[in-house]
């Protein structure tokens, strides 16, 4: 789901800006369910599939890399989100201003 990644960014920008908007959000928290957003980790895997999708062009297994490359990014031969577009809410990895 979006939320995963937007009501934390949210809480964030409300959290930086109320110290200096006159208008103030009494922002005690956020709750989300069954949720998880680690950034650190979330790099390592995506680094870790990038590596192995490059061991498998230099092994000319042409068609795991591809397949691979495709549940990171694309998701064209799956029935699920890609990667890409769980971390970001994004479908369109070509034209981020699309995404805006």
């Amino acid at each position: 789901s979006y939320a995963g990644k937007y009501v934390p960014a949210i809480a964030h920008y409300i959290h930086i800006l109320n110290p200096v908007t006159t208008m103030k959000i009494n922002l005690k928290g956020i709750a989300l369910g069954d949720a998880y957003s680690d950034p650190k980790s979330e790099k390592k895997y995506f680094q870790k599939q990038c590596n192995d999708c490059v061991k498998f062009i230099h092994q000319e297994k042409w068609l795991q890399a591809f397949e691979l490359l495709d549940r990171l990014l694309d998701g064209g031969l799956i029935s699920e989100p890609s990667y890409f577009q769980n971390v970001t809410g994004c479908s369109n990895y070509y034209n981020l201003l699309l995404c805006m």
